[in-house]
């Protein structure tokens, strides 16, 4: 017996979900199988239920075949597990932005899934949305970002004002020496103008 809109809606809100880009394949159900058979993956997953995409319109309240690849990290070894069930199409629309194999997004209700996969679900939903906290948000990696060329720039600026301070006084010093060259030349043409004229005096 398909859900009423009520019970889907506080399903969804009881269970939560989590971003995920999870292999699956969709088919037409035993009692419905015009739909043709085909892979995508999910947007989002709970226990109640996946969003997801689809190349083909699927009418509300139809009910379809989902076979989902999930990460299994109870083990030290993560593997897959493949999801088998039933669900029913929540709502289906357009996103015209998209490309033709995900011409639909696709939001389905479980309707037989079993404890132990639901609880499957619900540890990985669990550990990405912790992962997720722990991890810095998009805000404070591009403000780490700014902060780090900024200091990069920072110190290149220092760098050229060293560079600078250190050419200018090299120039300086080359100019103090020249300075006192040409004082030393002129001094010695004036030594020998004076030994001459006191030659010619003579």
């Amino acid at each position: 017996m398909p859900q009423s809109k009520h019970t889907q809606r506080m399903e969804r809100r009881a269970s939560a979900r989590t971003d995920a880009n999870l292999s699956m394949r969709m088919m037409g159900a035993r009692a419905e199988t015009a739909l043709p058979e085909f892979v995508t993956e999910t947007e989002n997953v709970s226990s109640s239920g996946v969003y997801c995409f689809s190349p083909h319109y699927l009418a509300p309240l139809s009910k379809v075949g989902l076979t989902l690849v999930l990460p299994d990290r109870r083990s030290d070894e993560i593997t897959d597990r493949m999801l088998k069930c039933e669900a029913v199409v929540v709502r289906c629309q357009q996103n015209p932005a998209t490309t033709a194999a995900r011409r639909y997004e696709v939001a389905c209700s479980f309707l037989d899934l079993d404890d132990d996969h639901r609880q499957l679900i619900d540890e990985f939903v669990t550990l990405r949305n912790l992962k997720a906290l722990r991890a810095p948000s998009a805000a404070t990696r591009r403000r780490t970002r700014t902060k780090a060329v900024r200091a990069a720039r920072t110190g290149v600026r220092k760098a050229v004002r060293a560079r600078t301070a250190v050419a200018k006084k090299k120039v300086a010093k080359k100019k103090a020496v020249r300075a006192v060259a040409r004082g030393r030349a002129a001094a010695s043409r004036g030594g020998r103008t004076r030994a001459s004229g006191r030659s010619r005096a003579r």
